[in-house]
Formats: structure tokens, sequence, C-alpha cells
């Protein structure tokens, strides 16, 4: 049996934590896999574990803004520091990270869930597999109000006033709920989460139109389940100029995918894993409405595409279990 140790950041309330901790759940449901979980704000308690254990392979979840001890060591040495192989979960591709890999450097490999991207310049190292759905039956019914919903940390980068746009351009009466939850890894507080709510809600101009904000932290399967009683969920990113076409995936439209709800995006880079798909979910071609009326089936494609078989055996051949 494969041991293996993955280690995560200590800050719970983190996009970048909650998917490194769903990619470790993933592994730990299989009864053929041993896995260790590891919460860490420093490299030497991750050397202190690999020493007093017999590991296999030892997975980081690594983003640079959020373990900066390992971003430290990769400008301060960048050597292999463990007897068994360690990988990188990626979240940002980055070309510089090929330096950081090979059999003596810190990592022997990365794995990156996107299928759709090149290795952006990281070298033959980087193992591509899709994304993690949790498994969830919506068991909610259909809201009789048309209910948009989305949710994602404080940044103005998730374009909450344009769903609420989007919202009015197709109904004149609709709920617009979102959920803008404190990153404690940036050091948000309630405050700095809810600042805007006051202007959120003032782009709502029609009289049927009713913004409600909140500011939960739920795991995994609770926002799972916010997003399952919505009637659509809307990720309307903002779009740079010349774009960045290595630039991170966002995994927030992963858990929209799993509650079996219509999902709409737009066309910034961060979705091209799911633009690949070509489905008529972009808020570009087609309205909110439009996008709602084709059901659950707008996003099945990409609910069979990711499905845990499928994700499981990419997984395996990227860890080279199977």
């Amino acid at each position: 049996m494969k041991k293996i140790l993955f280690v995560n950041h200590d800050k719970i309330q983190c996009g970048v934590y909650q998917y490194g901790h769903n990619f470790y759940g993933f592994l730990a449901a299989d009864p053929n896999i041993s896995v260790e979980y590891l919460r860490v704000d420093n490299l030497n308690a991750v050397v202190v574990a690999e020493k007093e254990s017999e590991y296999d392979l030892v997975i980081f979840n690594y983003h640079p803004n959020t373990e900066p001890f390992i971003s430290s060591l990769l400008t301060n040495g960048n050597r292999r520091m463990f007897r068994c192989p360690t990988a990188a979960l990626l979240h940002i591709p980055t070309p510089g990270f090929n330096e950081v890999m090979g059999d003596d450097k810190l990592f022997q490999f990365a794995l990156f869930g996107d299928e759709s991207s090149s290795t952006c310049g990281m070298g033959d190292r980087v193992r591509h597999f899709g994304r993690i759905l949790p498994y969830y039956v919506n068991s909610h019914p259909v809201p009789e109000i048309p209910t948009i919903g989305s949710y994602g940390c404080a940044h103005e980068d998730k374009g909450y006033a344009d769903i609420i746009r989007l919202t009015q351009d197709s109904f004149n009466e609709a709920i617009v709920k979102i959920n803008i939850f404190v990153n404690s890894f940036i050091g948000q507080s309630l405050q700095d989460a809810s600042r805007n709510d006051d202007a959120y809600r003032a782009v709502a101009t029609k009289p049927g139109i009713k913004v409600e904000i909140t500011h939960n932290f739920y795991d995994s399967y609770g926002i799972v389940d916010f997003l399952g009683q919505n009637s659509i969920n809307v990720f309307p990113y903002k779009k740079y100029e010349n774009e960045d076409p290595c630039v991170g995936i966002s995994s927030s439209p992963d858990l929209a995918i799993a509650c079996g709800r219509p999902m709409a995006i737009n066309k910034s880079n961060v979705f091209r894993h799911i633009s690949q798909f070509n489905l008529p979910i972009l808020v570009e071609d087609q309205s909110l409405r439009q996008i709602m009326e084709g059901g659950p089936d707008v996003v099945r494609p990409l609910r069979e595409a990711w499905s845990q078989k499928n994700q499981r055996a990419a997984i395996y051949r990227a860890l080279n279990l199977i």
C-alpha cells in the first residue's frame, strides 16, 4: 500500500486551502492508499514528519502566496530535502517552476488540475489531470423565483456587480444570492469582506431584483449545498487586457458544477479548462435566462468528463499508482 503525506498551509478560510483539502480527501477515500494530512506554517514541521515515517511520496499544496516558507526555500537553496519523491500540487503555472523540479531539486514533479493547458513552460515533469468534483445529490427544489447565486472572497475580480447587472438584463423579478467569505490568509476581517455590500445592492435598480449578501464561511459541502439551492450560479470574473494564457485556474466553478444546477461563466482565461468544452454557458454569448433555461444538461459534459471514476484514473496515472 502506498503511503502519502499531504501538506497544506494552516489557514482554513482560503480557497487554496480548500482545494488542497478536497484533493487530500479524494485520495483518502481510497482504502488502497494510506494518506496522512499535515497543516503547517513552516517547513521544519514537514522535515520532522518525513523523518519519522516511511512515505512513498510527499505532496505540497503549493501556491506562492500561501506557503511563503516554501517560496523562500526555492530561492535559497532549492535542493532535495526528503528521502522520498516530493510533488507540488500547483495552482498557478509559472514557467520558472521548471527550474525547481528535478531529481536533485525540492520537487521531483508537479500536478496541475488543467487538462486543457500546455505545460506553460514548466517542462515535462508537470502531470495534468482534470477537476475534482465532490459527490453531491441535490434534493432541493428549483426556486419558483429565479435565484442567481455566486460565492468567493472579497476581491473585485470576482465580478459581483456584474452578476447583478446580468440578472437585471434577463429578469424583472429575481433574487441574487452572493456569499462573500472572509479570507483569513490575506488577513481579511468581516469589515473587509462586507465593505462593498451597499455598493453592490445599489446596482439593483429594478424593484423586483432583491440582492442578498452573506459572509458565512462554508466547508466544501456547505458551499455545494448553498449553490444547489439556486436556479443558476454565475462567475463573471474580470478579464484583463493581454490576459496571461498561463494564469491560474479558478476552482470556484468546481463546486457549482457538482451541485447539478446550470452555471454561467465568462471568457476569462481562468476558465479555459471549461471553455474547451464549448458549452452554451458564456455570458458574452447568451443571457442568464437562456443559459438557465438549458437546465442541468448545460454542465452535464463537465460532470461526466470529471466524474470521480475518470479523475481517480487520471490522478493515479499522474502519481504512478497504476
